[in-house]
């Protein structure tokens, strides 16, 4: 470096291809450093505190490793690096602020107002009986216990099964980011969607709606927007939108 001293790097090599990942740590001199110990020697300036982040560096790196072969998962240099680097690093352990940045990001690559809407409500739901959550206390243990408390206020089948889902999306997406190695609800949804019930206008319904004669413009705008509905299958947010 321009001071002199020599920067401490972890080279990882994945397929014959090499990478090397600063750590933040250097020695004044070569002689500060020993190779086979992987650690810092006779440095006379921050040695207890150097050598800890070297060590949990080097923890960092081989559980990325025994990681990926215990789960079986391939490992390339892309994967190791955004592991190792963190990109999740504030919300690796909180499933909250996963959630939250998933939902900022979906923001800005246009999702539907609706989604992002419901998501943030599932969210405030799960706070109201669980301040803090993090990826370790999502179980199917948790799964039964927010169904009764879901059941106990009232909660339909179909709002339960939506708020399960969603917590199964925002795990897959935490496993694919590399935060979680697995989801252990994966498909563990305790409650089936339901069928909903729609009722529907007949041919007669319909052409009579048409032959109505509005009293008032807001009248006239409402029958045509409905009608406009009808013959396209659109639904009232798409239609909003358009």
């Amino acid at each position: 470096m321009k001071d002199g001293s020599f920067p401490i790097y972890l080279r990882v090599t994945i397929n014959r291809k090499h990478r090397l990942f600063s750590i933040g740590v250097s020695v004044p001199d070569l002689k500060h450093w020993d190779p086979g110990k992987r650690e810092i020697k006779r440095h006379p300036g921050r040695l207890l505190r150097d050598n800890q982040i070297v060590s949990e560096k080097w923890i960092t790196a081989n559980k990325i490793v025994n990681d990926s072969e215990i789960y079986q998962q391939r490992l390339t240099l892309d994967d190791f690096d955004r592991k190792f680097r963190g990109p999740y690093q504030n919300v690796r352990d909180s499933f909250y602020a996963f959630a939250d940045n998933e939902i900022k990001h979906m923001k800005k690559t246009g999702f539907s107002n609706e989604t992002i809407r419901s998501y943030s409500s599932y969210v405030s739901k799960l706070k109201k009986w669980h301040q803090t959550l993090s990826f370790a206390d999502i179980t199917p243990e948790l799964f039964r216990e927010v169904n009764e408390k879901m059941t106990g206020i009232g909660n339909q089948t179909n709002t339960k099964q939506k708020l399960f889902a969603f917590i199964n999306t925002m795990m897959n997406r935490a496993q694919t980011s590399g935060i979680i190695m697995v989801n252990p609800v994966s498909g563990k949804n305790p409650v089936k969607k339901r069928p909903g019930q729609r009722d529907f206008l007949s041919i007669e319904e319909v052409e009579k709606i048409e032959k109505l004669i509005p009293k008032s413009n807001s009248q006239k705008e409402a029958i045509t927007h409905f009608l406009f509905q009808c013959y396209t299958g659109l639904r009232y947010g798409d239609l909003k939108r358009l």
